[in-house]
């Protein structure tokens, strides 16, 4: 299920910037990179920006059939309780495409303000960096690819590990 994630199947890298305003600086871009997405946020989005961002990628998911993507937050310093619900929201709908995701370069001040503010974190995955996010993706595809039934477990594993770099 999640083999599409092997290092082995992408060597290229395809670039995407979203959608943006004349005159604006695009703030995301989605690549393709090792066979899965990587969505980079450079710096806060509005909500037309954020929803911008869950219909490219989304419909990135849709054409590439990519079973991973790298949600990469650290051009992020500030996130409001909305703005994080609305990434958790996207998320879950690339759940329900077969996608998994991962949340990878949260700031300490992020990670605080989100806490504070009582924000939903259970059940996220997140790595400290986009290198720590593809090697989680590509343990799953290892699990997946030696047991199909294997891959929560994974996962439940890799959380209880003290010595694992998630967050």
């Amino acid at each position: 299920m999640l083999e599409a994630i092997a290092p082995e199947l992408g060597g290229g890298v395809e670039m995407d910037a979203l959608e943006e305003s004349p005159g604006d600086v695009a703030r995301a871009t989605i690549q393709l990179s090792r066979g899965c997405l990587v969505a980079v946020i450079q710096a806060e989005l509005d909500d037309a920006g954020l929803a911008r961002f869950r219909g490219d990628l989304l419909e990135r998911i849709r054409t590439t059939g990519a079973r991973g993507a790298v949600l990469d937050l650290s051009g992020v310093d500030l996130i409001d309780a909305h703005e994080f619900t609305e990434i958790r929201r996207t998320i879950a709908m690339a759940s329900l495409m077969g996608t998994t995701c991962i949340l990878a370069g949260l700031r300490a001040g992020v990670v605080s303000a989100l806490v504070e503010l009582d924000c939903e974190t259970e059940g996220l995955r997140t790595a400290l960096s986009v290198d720590a996010a593809y090697e989680d993706l590509e343990r799953l595809a290892r699990a997946e690819r030696m047991d199909p039934g294997t891959t929560a477990q994974a996962s439940d594993d890799s959380d209880a590990d003290p010595d694992s770099d998630r967050q």
